[in-house]
């Protein structure tokens, strides 16, 4: 057990402490806690679509990361810039799902769980607007949102879907080569962003969490193309939702495979604790 003086001075409910450290370790535990403590970097990503790398490099305040990813001196979302669709705010680890997933221009992609839609924008981006991506998503304004923001950036391939991921049959089977199942989660990744949720989480919602989970996993497999690639992805640090979800799914579809599956730690990727897993069907 986490002692009492630990889940006092780290400010985090011992539950969940005593979670991290079942799954990766006390010192794991205790670093990614600390981590939390901290004040959160913010990350910021360029839009290819209408600023290039070059002009992000000669832009005062703008440090590359990558090719896409930055860090800014000041508040990103007071710069014309950012108002004009051209750079964008996203986390370091939220990039990652989306490259992982590796989109090419004239594919047909779903974003099953797209909402407020950077993930959408940047998959798009990488298809150099090139193509056609749904974007699902269970509540019309937030539908509304992505389409603002597809606006904003210049992406005209995106068409929002209000649709719940959960629901069997709502496109035909093996009708995309690629899909992201950004997964709704118990955010246990995002705890310097949002300090609030390890608070009014309780470890009987997690199971809660989970069944969707397997449900919006199941419901979209059938959409995929043989040879295709879908990738699970979440914000938060618990196996149950991460290692053993992708696992028993796959125990469910022998079509699919795993490829590859990653879990980015805050602590050592300075920016939001993140699972993906990327999977093939056969």
């Amino acid at each position: 057990d986490i002692p009492d003086d630990d889940a006092v001075r780290l400010s985090h409910p011992k539950w969940i402490l005593n979670l991290w450290k079942a799954h990766y370790g006390e010192d794991m535990a205790l670093r990614i806690a600390g981590h939390n403590q901290k004040k959160a970097v913010t990350y910021g990503r360029i839009n290819t679509l209408k600023f290039s790398l070059e002009e992000a490099q000669n832009t005062n305040g703008i440090h590359m990361i990558d090719d896409i990813a930055f860090r800014y001196d000041g508040l990103i979302q007071k710069t014309d810039l950012f108002r004009d669709g051209k750079i964008l705010i996203q986390d370091l680890s939220s990039q990652q799902p989306a490259k992982m997933l590796d989109a090419k221009e004239g594919m047909r992609v779903l974003d099953a769980c797209a909402a407020p839609g950077t993930k959408t924008q940047q998959i798009a981006m990488m298809m150099n607007n090139r193509g056609s991506i749904i974007a699902g998503e269970l509540h019309e304004h937030r539908c509304r949102l992505i389409d603002q923001l597809m606006e904003r950036t210049g992406v005209s391939i995106v068409r929002t879907n209000t649709a719940d991921a959960a629901a069997e049959n709502s496109y035909e089977e093996e009708s995309f080569d690629r899909i992201l199942i950004d997964a709704p989660c118990s955010g246990l990744g995002d705890l310097s962003h949002k300090p609030e949720i390890r608070w009014h989480l309780k470890p009987e919602d997690i199971d809660e969490i989970i069944s969707v989970q397997r449900n919006i996993l199941n419901a979209c497999a059938p959409y995929l193309k043989k040879g295709g690639v879908l990738v699970y992805s979440t914000c938060t640090l618990n196996r149950k939702e991460n290692e053993a979800m992708t696992a028993s799914f796959l125990k469910n579809r022998p079509d699919f495979s795993l490829f590859e599956e990653k879990t980015c730690f805050p602590c050592d990727t300075d920016s939001d604790g993140f699972y993906m897993a990327k999977l093939t069907r056969k």
